[in-house]
């Protein structure tokens, strides 16, 4: 006999990495939470006008921009800068480059999965990769049909899940403004973290919204911002969801 199982068990069903992904997928995110205490809350930068501008910021904090295994360097980079306990990365790639899934993928092959005593892939780390990779989409964190006024523009590239991208971007990132002509950056903020949070669909009724901000919460570490963090993602969902006729949470 199957156990009744609620909308909610459902959700954190979902929500699970798919094995094989776990060290990329918590490092990704961990980068963010990275960014966020050492800038005290401050989230960073998911898109740059142009390459100057990336290369600037880069410059101001220290970072490195390394190529990406075999993309051009003109159309994608990856960002590093070591802290005392920690290295920051991030992987930036050109709006218009078709190659930003072999960026990730250069990326995940590189550092993750299981390794024999040589540092070679095992076959087995290397099914399990093959295998989560087929889960997980090269996310452009912001929207490219939004960067259509900024062909020059460059954008933080995050590993999501499946489930997650392909909602947001018909249920959420659909009813968001594009950029306009002249605008130089733009930061992740605490809307864009529901995507890059849940490996399952965005949340459709209050019950998944909390188990979402839950899981979030339980990914971040301790800070005197992280609260604040929370409710605003809270609070800018419940808003998205009023200005599109609450037609969002339905359930």
């Amino acid at each position: 006999m199957t156990p009744e199982t609620t909308p909610e068990d459902d959700y954190d069903a979902q929500s699970r990495v798919p094995d094989g992904a776990g060290l990329f997928i918590v490092t990704s995110r961990l980068n963010i939470d990275i960014y966020l205490n050492e800038r005290n809350g401050e989230f960073p930068p998911a898109m740059f006008s142009s390459f100057t501008l990336l290369e600037a910021w880069c410059a101001s904090e220290g970072y490195i921009a390394e190529s990406v295994g075999k993309v051009p360097p003109d159309e994608a980079r990856l960002v590093r800068a070591s802290y005392d306990n920690f290295t920051y990365e991030s992987i930036w790639v050109h709006t218009k480059s078709e190659r930003y899934r072999r960026a990730m993928n250069a990326h995940f092959t590189k550092g993750f999965g299981e390794r024999d005593e040589n540092g070679k892939l095992t076959k087995v780390g290397k099914l399990k990769l093959l295998s989560a990779l087929r889960r997980l989409h090269a996310d452009h964190v912001i929207n490219r049909a939004r960067l259509a006024s900024l062909p020059e523009s460059w954008v933080m590239l995050m590993p999501v899940g499946g489930d997650s991208n392909s909602s947001y971007g018909s249920i959420v990132e659909r009813k968001q403004p594009a950029y306009p002509a002249g605008t130089l950056s733009a930061k992740i903020d605490p809307l864009i973290l529901v995507k890059i949070f849940a490996m399952a669909k965005v949340p459709r009724n209050l019950a998944q919204l909390e188990k979402l901000v839950s899981l979030v919460s339980g990914q971040m570490v301790e800070s005197n911002f992280k609260a604040d963090v929370l409710a605003q993602m809270r609070v800018n969902y419940l808003q998205m969801n009023s200005a599109a006729g609450n037609s969002i949470l339905t359930q």
